[in-house]
């Protein structure tokens, strides 16, 4: 009697060990055959310790210039951190362009310093200088001085007016290799910033020009073939704004150009300084600005 009992209840308990490994072989699916073994990457749980540093390495990565060692800290002044919209600018490029801007600067502010961070970005420090609001365009402008065909050889249209303004009907870089931009800011010897009377009679920032000996002859020789073309347009540009479109009505001669239209005194000075100093060969992206007390004397 005791052995029969003693059956039965062995019986009982693998029916249930039996039953409960078919229910978790089948859960989810139905079909034991769909579950899947756990691969190694669902067994590794992410390590909070390894996303923390991970999270860490980013900000490091991604420093803002409040870390940046400078020694604004003392003196006071403005810095400023631009990217370059350029991913593909090379190291020669950007050291050319560093170069440019360290010009541009120097000549408002000496003690002005430039350079690249650890991240690729550029810095400019502009020690002891409580405003430099009217020296942005200058830092910023890239520099494209260019005189443009009204026509390609093909006769198409470079520029037109639209709606009372003048645009670009092609890109720079189009027009560079078309041959419809002859002469650029390479080819100006002097810039002389003066103001004199415009088309409207009114006291305005002028820049008078002067070619180089090579860009006189380039200057006579774009002017002579549109003088010769119904006195067609040239469009003088800097930085894809379309500063003046004058019709030829003679041929110029003497490599002299005065060009008018300009906003003011701070566009006179971004343009002269940009052609004086070259064109950048990044474009700039302003990321960060910050503005150092400057501190004060202590009284005695």
């Amino acid at each position: 009697m005791n052995r029969q009992l003693g059956k039965r209840r062995i019986i009982k308990v693998i029916s249930v060990m039996v039953i409960v490994t078919l229910m978790m072989s089948a859960c989810g699916s139905g079909d034991a055959s769909n579950v899947e073994e756990p691969s190694a990457t669902t067994a590794e749980e992410p390590n909070a310790s390894n996303t923390e540093a991970s999270n860490m390495e980013d900000w490091e990565a991604e420093k803002s210039l409040i870390t940046l060692q400078t020694n604004l800290d003392s003196v006071g002044g403005w810095l400023y951190v631009y990217d370059l919209e350029e991913s593909d600018a090379t190291a020669e490029e950007i050291q050319e362009s560093i170069t440019i801007l360290e010009k541009r600067v120097k000549k408002r502010n000496h003690d002005a310093a430039v350079h690249q961070d650890e991240i690729g970005r550029i810095v400019i420090e502009l020690p002891e200088m409580e405003d430099a609001r009217d020296l942005l365009p200058i830092i910023e402008a890239k520099g494209a001085f260019y005189f443009i065909r009204q026509r390609d050889d093909n006769g198409n249209l470079n520029f037109s007016e639209d709606m009372g303004s003048l645009t670009l009907k092609k890109d720079i870089e189009t027009m560079l290799s078309d041959g419809s931009i002859p002469v650029t800011g390479g080819d100006v010897a002097v810039v002389k910033r003066v103001f004199g009377t415009d088309s409207f009679n009114k006291n305005a920032p002028l820049l008078d020009l002067t070619m180089t000996e090579e860009g006189t002859e380039k200057l006579r020789e774009m002017t002579e073939e549109a003088y010769q073309n119904d006195r067609a347009y040239v469009a003088i540009c800097f930085d894809g704004e379309i500063l003046c479109a004058p019709r030829v009505q003679q041929v110029i001669l003497d490599g002299h150009v005065v060009i008018t239209g300009l906003e003011d005194a701070e566009k006179m000075e971004s343009i002269a300084s940009a052609i004086e100093m070259g064109e950048m060969k990044v474009t700039l992206k302003r990321a960060e600005e910050k503005y150092f007390e400057i501190p004060k004397d202590d009284e005695e």
